[in-house]
């Protein structure tokens, strides 16, 4: 289901979705970010996470100002190491193994998929696949159902995955990631032989030597990504970036870098959804929040250690 549409959050959602971009903002050469007019810090008004209707470790959270040339607090450092340069970022691991709840529902998904019989399986003809051109030189294609019996892969992963909640650090202040992540460098160490299979698929269709991958965990529909581009795995002006989504149905929008409408596209657990040509140079994409969203859901992206070279 594709639809076009502008950008539907609002309100709160908005503002905290505008302070995470202003965090992934380069900082401006030569210039302090506070008199940065496009750059300015966002008020603590909106920083502060304190709110007891919100869970706390979904939203951006307000820290002392910090001196950016003087040592890491004892949370981020480790003895012997160097303070970091900005950007830098902390991560507290939140893996779903450390919540016994949590882990007692996963465990039973994965029994009752696993007991219904639900093997995996993936479509190597892409035989649903439908491309849609962005603009002359961007393309997105969609393959529903290319994975089928992902349910059961997604209640693995979210056990057997070291996730990760980072905090990125905005000039003076902090600001904690919406989001669980987790990432593999070397696709021997993914927890599922499906995804080896599934990435040697994608480099065979697609022609990219897919080698990496990059993991993004959505509790519900309050964790979110803001608008941004893939530009530390995608160097060369054009690009491939297959994205596999498990578990929920979220809204994954793409919108021109230089302003315009949005394009939003709903992919279901199993779909693939694969940016392609100029799409990481000249688009950007989110996931918005959708507070009506309780399921969580797992997108995996496909990294290529050639794409993050520089052409030459």
């Amino acid at each position: 289901m594709i639809i076009r549409q502008d950008d539907l959050a609002t309100g709160d959602n908005r503002r905290h979705e505008h302070i995470e971009e202003l965090a992934s903002r380069p900082r401006p050469a030569g210039s302090q970010a506070r008199h940065h007019p496009s750059t300015r810090t966002p008020s603590r008004r909106w920083a502060n996470c304190a709110r007891a209707s919100r869970r706390p470790s979904l939203l951006l959270i307000p820290c002392r100002r910090l001196n950016m040339r003087a040592r890491p607090s004892a949370r981020s450092a480790s003895p012997g190491r160097p303070a970091r340069r900005w950007p830098a970022m902390t991560g507290h691991l939140l893996a779903p193994s450390q919540r016994p709840e949590k882990l007692k529902v996963l465990r039973a998904q994965e029994d009752l998929f696993g007991s219904a019989g639900s093997s995996l399986a993936i479509d190597l003809s892409f035989a649903t696949a439908k491309r849609i051109p962005l603009d002359a030189q961007s393309w997105v294609e969609v393959v529903p159902g290319w994975i089928s019996g992902s349910h059961g892969l997604f209640a693995r992963l979210a056990v057997a995955v070291p996730w990760l909640q980072h905090d990125r650090r905005l000039f003076d202040q902090t600001f904690r990631e919406p989001r669980l992540t987790a990432e593999y460098r070397n696709l021997r160490d993914v927890p599922d032989k499906v995804i080896l299979e599934a990435a040697n698929a994608l480099s065979q269709r697609y022609g990219v030597v897919y080698d990496s991958l990059w993991l993004n965990y959505y509790r519900d529909g309050q964790d979110s990504t803001s608008w941004h581009r893939d530009r530390f795995s995608c160097r060369r002006p054009d690009c491939i970036v297959p994205v596999l989504t498990l578990g929920a149905t979220r809204r994954f929008l793409l919108r021109p870098r230089r302003g315009g409408r949005s394009i939003a596209f709903k992919p279901a657990s199993g779909d693939l959804v694969v940016m392609g040509g100029r799409c990481q140079e000249d688009w950007m994409h989110s996931v918005p929040k959708d507070p009506g969203i309780a399921e969580p859901r797992i997108s995996i992206n496909f990294q290529s250690s050639s794409q993050a070279r520089r052409a030459t």
